[in-house]
């Protein structure tokens, strides 16, 4: 509400009078805020002023009453051990509670990146303070467990970070000194032994692009420095382990304006849903750690040199046409691809192209067989490319080709548009034969030990059951889903979208759903609570708006089918 010229004024004010009253005078408004406002003009040992205090008004005053949740009223039960007025007094009541999300965001320092949401790039800025000696904030983000903690300890602070397989991280470290970086006992070698900072930037952040990796960081408070280590688990050995071990290890450092206590104010910007202003540090300029490609994330593996390669398919030809994505397959090309390490160890993967599930484009512009040489070129030149490299582990390999394959394929194809999927597919056999291999130079027998460290986490969960639903085309007879229900399957993936116009294709799918509910809506099932078949339909994109997606939900009132309309 403040016009920005008089935000850092407020926020002086502000603090002057939490050292003045020497406690929170808000109520359920201002609780949620006010921490927040004065960290985020610098005004932290105002805000752990306001956490740390015991008496009346405070957090912490329940918990010298034995408050184990929050209450309603700082006060609930008054200094003299009486109640307040029974009307409005809660003992469990979150108004107040509102605090956690700043001991999360500030005091852990687990932070939001607003140009990366969904913590895909994470950002980590603990703040120890106040009397706390430790803080630790978890959450389990889709890509896996973030954790942001720090402890002191024996005259240091050890900061741990953790962040999960495919993010990014962002470390901000208040006043720490790159150039006073030093190395503690046997952890891996401090940042300065890998990237040069530029000049005129402040040695407070670094970033790196790892993959499950921990971090963590050491600061004696009398020297003012901090030593930074990056742990992967197990930790590789010998000359090529510490850092060089990661994949892509990038640091950052941030430049001094809009980030330290004698800053003037915040920079324009908001975090996540939240309507109050944080401050945005500006950006690190990034530099690349040149370390090659002996890159590993997790079970480093001995050091595999391919020697030859070759490759072969065959035409397999299906039974009936295969209608999806609004087109017919009639063959589906297997491919095999062999890799040879100079150990002499032999290893064939095997795929099964789609061309018009990888890009209908192409499966469009040319002819069916067509595509599918296409995509097998691809998977030569794969192998060709590989010829006298050396890996350790198959992602290593992978994507040390999948840019320059990629940008291949859009060449020979002539599509600059060409879907990755394309690509990706092409890459199945390759990919296949080098896990194979890695395996067997490894004496690596089962899954499990397959993957590596990194992956581990987002692979370890079992089902008790699993269910196989088949695919029903566009051509698969009405006789054959019913007799497939008859065998035991209980639910159906039907393919919709069938070519033509978007009117034709809305008429077809409209009988063909019509016809499918006739002949197996009234069959039972023992797997569902209702007894009824679960359909799931699939149109791969080919309804173009919502309006003919509406028009296709009719179809329920004349066959009597119960389906969720879209919003």
């Amino acid at each position: 509400m403040l016009p920005e010229d008089l935000r850092a004024g407020a926020a002086e004010r502000l603090a002057r009078d939490v050292r003045s009253f020497k406690h929170i005078t808000t109520g359920f408004l201002g609780a949620p805020l006010i921490c927040h406002v004065l960290s985020d003009y610098g005004y932290f040992d105002e805000a752990f002023m306001l956490l740390n205090r015991r008496e009346y008004p405070s957090w912490l005053y329940p918990i010298t009453k034995g408050a184990t949740t929050i209450w309603e009223r700082w006060d609930g039960i008054k200094p003299d051990g009486s109640f307040q007025d029974k009307g409005m007094n809660s003992f469990n009541h979150y108004a107040y509670g509102a605090i956690g999300e700043w001991l999360y965001r500030v005091v852990a320092g687990l932070e939001l990146d607003v140009q990366k949401p969904g913590y895909k790039h994470i950002v980590t800025q603990p703040h120890p303070g106040g009397e706390m000696t430790r803080a630790k904030a978890v959450h389990q983000s889709l890509y896996g467990q973030v954790v942001s903690g720090w402890e002191q300890k024996d005259g240091q602070l050890q900061v741990t970070i953790e962040i999960p397989a495919n993010t990014t991280a962002t470390v901000r470290l208040p006043q720490a000194r790159l150039d006073r970086v030093r190395k503690v006992g046997s952890l891996w070698p401090a940042p300065r032994e890998f990237c040069t900072p530029p000049r005129k930037a402040r040695p407070d952040c670094w970033k790196w692009v790892p993959g499950a990796m921990n971090s963590a960081i050491r600061w004696n408070p009398q020297q003012r420095s901090r030593a930074f280590f990056l742990r992967d688990s197990p930790r590789p050995s010998g000359p090529e382990g510490g850092l060089r071990s990661l994949t892509r290890a990038v640091c950052f450092l941030e430049r001094r304006a809009g980030a330290m206590r004698q800053d003037k104010g915040p920079t324009p910007g908001r975090v996540g849903g939240s309507s109050r202003p944080r401050r945005q540090p500006a950006p690190c300029p990034e530099w690349a750690l040149p370390i090659g490609r002996t890159a590993t994330q997790g079970r480093t593996g001995m050091s595999i040199r391919i020697k030859n390669t070759s490759s072969n398919f065959e035409r397999e030809p299906l039974i009936r046409p295969f209608g999806f994505k609004g087109g017919y397959m009639t063959e589906i090309w297997q491919t095999a691809a062999l890799l040879e390490s100079e150990s002499g160890a032999r290893t064939i993967g095997l795929c099964s192209q789609s061309v018009l599930w990888s890009d209908a484009g192409v499966f469009a512009s040319r002819s069916e067989s067509g595509g599918n040489a296409l995509m097998f070129v691809l998977t030569e030149k794969a192998l060709q490319m590989v010829k006298g490299v050396s890996f350790r582990t198959p992602i290593d390999l992978l994507e040390g080709i999948q840019d320059e394959l990629y940008e291949y394929g859009k060449k020979a194809i002539g599509k600059p548009d060409l879907r990755k999927t394309f690509v990706l597919n092409a890459l199945v056999g390759f990919d296949n034969a080098a896990w194979l291999l890695y395996a067997r130079e490894n004496g690596i027998s089962s899954f499990d030990d397959l993957i590596p460290a990194a992956y581990k986490p987002a692979l370890a969960r079992r089902h008790e059951s699993v269910a196989s639903i088949p695919l029903m085309a566009y051509t698969i007879p009405i006789a054959e889903i019913r007799e497939a229900v008859e065998q035991g399957y209980f639910f159906m993936k039907i393919k919709i979208g069938q070519p033509g116009t978007q009117a034709e294709m809305l008429e077809k799918d409209k009988q063909r759903i019509s016809a499918i509910h006739q002949a197996i809506g009234g069959m039972q099932t023992p797997h569902t609570r209702n007894g009824k078949l679960p359909y799931y339909f699939d149109a791969n994109g080919r309804y173009e708006n919502k309006e003919t997606l509406l028009r296709l939900w009719t179809t329920r009132e004349r066959s009597g089918l119960s389906i969720r309309s879209p919003s």
